[in-house]
């Protein structure tokens, strides 16, 4: 049986930045995407209570490759995705990036993809456009709203109605709302 111990053991197996180079295993996956800079790292770190997990930059795009972990006692494998649409790095890099994020949703079909947005900036075009394809790829998906602490209530209200029927959760990572939900949400994914 699968419960919060999981979240008790964390370890990085490797990156990669090309899809032939990802390890493979038998394990269930969890992949988290969003924009460059929404707090995907500072998430991954939050769910372990362990901030040197999952590396964080103050520099948007640093995050190049697909940085896979595993969890518990070898129970499921967390997938840390580049960020996407963040205009500093080539437009070559980044499509580069994009590809690999897709190739790995597509050809390792994770359990559910978390995909992170930030609550301040709302849903932008390219937020809507990977929504849009995760759902032609017929992919589980659930909305982070990151950084709920810095909004207003009511503009957290106005983004949830943006959002629509799409599964979602909020979560602060300063202060830690939401985080015993996203874990109940992977282990009830996992399991």
């Amino acid at each position: 049986m699968i419960n919060n111990k999981i979240f008790n053991t964390i370890k990085f197996i490797g990156g990669a930045n090309n899809f032939h180079s990802l390890p493979k295993n038998n394990l269930p996956e969890v992949a988290f995407w969003g924009r460059s800079n929404v707090g995907k790292s500072s998430t991954i770190n939050s769910i372990f209570n362990n901030n040197s997990v999952a590396r964080v930059s103050s520099n948007p795009g640093r995050t190049q490759q697909i940085n896979l972990f595993t969890i518990g006692v070898n129970q499921a494998m967390i997938a840390d995705l580049p960020g996407y649409g963040y205009a500093k790095v080539s437009k070559k890099i980044a499509e580069t990036l994009y590809n690999l994020c897709y190739n790995y949703i597509y050809k390792r079909h994770p359990k559910i993809v978390f995909l992170l947005i930030d609550s301040r900036r709302g849903l932008m075009d390219i937020d809507r456009e990977v929504i849009e394809a995760l759902n032609i790829l017929g992919h589980r998906m659930c909305i982070i709203l990151t950084k709920v602490d810095l909004m207003h209530k009511d503009d957290i209200i106005q983004l949830k109605g943006n959002i629509g029927l799409i599964d979602h959760l909020t979560i602060s990572n300063r202060s830690k709302d939401g985080i015993s939900q996203l874990k109940d949400k992977i282990i009830d994914v996992i399991k």
